[in-house]
């Protein structure tokens, strides 16, 4: 099967088809608990609830939503140029793991955390006031801020009051940013925002065989490649491999559920349109990609593609 394409469709799914040992390889579910059981705690054993049938049965060709964390640490540095970073920290489970993920990565990279003793911890459920922390942040010769949090209106709360204190210095965000709320909710300001996003750019942007894929859908289909285009022909031909060699292990006979199970959870080096990946013990994939974009101003339904990130190498 190729699927699920949404979380919550795998939370529903993935039980019934593990108890069949149907093979899943989603191109685009990407919440960690799917497959993972992080330190802290907060995906509540989900991982082993959704297998009660046996061996793991569940993998996807795009990469969990806690590597943006590292991602944006790379987008900082490495594409931006930026050596001094801010955090600020819904501390949200979600929040936390990925502004300890992008010091880590900002640190390993070469890059300064100014304050960093409490990550810029915030509490949401109050109203956002970052005057204060913009003001702190510029004290320190912060050259970009990231903001590790979910709430759209406190993202563009911390935009606002960088453009009144550091209009020059970039916020970076994840794909909770994503939204055109969020541009029209920061205004003006807007520019100079970033955020990532799981995944190839759709486009193919940055990926040379991902262009060409792009151009030759277009051709052939008369429309543009969807969001999740790329990712899904990955997953659909991974999966045509593996069957295969599953046909194979049979005598070219039929091969069985288990067989095809099997042959997926080796796969090893398979060459994709996104790349080369190979599949963990957890059904996750090696290919850490993700995209990143950039909001032009508050007008835009989307951000402009700025680069393709590959987390890791």
């Amino acid at each position: 099967m190729v699927g699920p394409l949404y979380d919550s469709l795998a939370k529903s799914e993935l039980p019934v088809a593990n108890a069949l040992h149907l093979a899943m390889v989603s191109p685009a579910a990407t919440n960690e608990c799917l497959t993972q059981e992080p330190p802290d705690g907060h995906c509540q054993g989900l991982r082993a609830r959704l297998r009660p049938g046996g061996p793991n049965n569940f993998f996807r060709v795009v990469t969990t939503e806690l590597v943006q964390g590292g991602a944006a640490a790379e987008l900082a540095f490495k594409v931006l140029g930026k050596r001094r970073a801010f955090v600020i920290n819904d501390q949200a489970p979600f929040g936390d793991a990925i502004a300890n993920a992008f010091v880590a990565q900002f640190v390993q990279d070469g890059g300064t955390i100014l304050d960093p003793s409490d990550l810029g911890a915030f509490d949401p459920s109050q109203s956002p006031d970052f005057d204060s922390r913009a003001q702190r942040a510029a004290e320190l010769g912060a050259d970009v801020v990231y903001f590790a949090g979910s709430e759209i209106d406190a993202a563009a709360a911390l935009r606002r009051a960088m453009a009144a204190r550091m209009p020059q210095v970039p916020m970076v965000g994840s794909d909770r940013l994503a939204s055109s709320q969020f541009a029209k909710a920061a205004g003006a300001s807007a520019r100079g925002s970033y955020y990532t996003l799981v995944g190839p750019s759709p486009t193919g942007l940055g990926l040379r065989a991902a262009q060409a894929f792009a151009r030759d859908y277009q051709t052939r289909y008369r429309q543009p490649v969807g969001a999740y285009s790329v990712a899904a022909f990955d997953a659909t031909n991974l999966l045509i491999a593996a069957i295969g060699r599953a046909i194979d292990d049979a005598g070219g006979q039929p091969p069985s559920r288990e067989q095809v199970l099997k042959e997926v959870s080796l796969t090893r080096d398979y060459r994709g349109v996104m790349g080369v990946m190979s599949f963990d013990s957890a059904g996750d994939t090696s290919l850490k990609l993700i995209a990143a974009y950039q909001w032009m101003a508050p007008t835009d339904a989307t951000g402009r593609f700025v680069a393709q990130l590959t987390v890791g190498s």
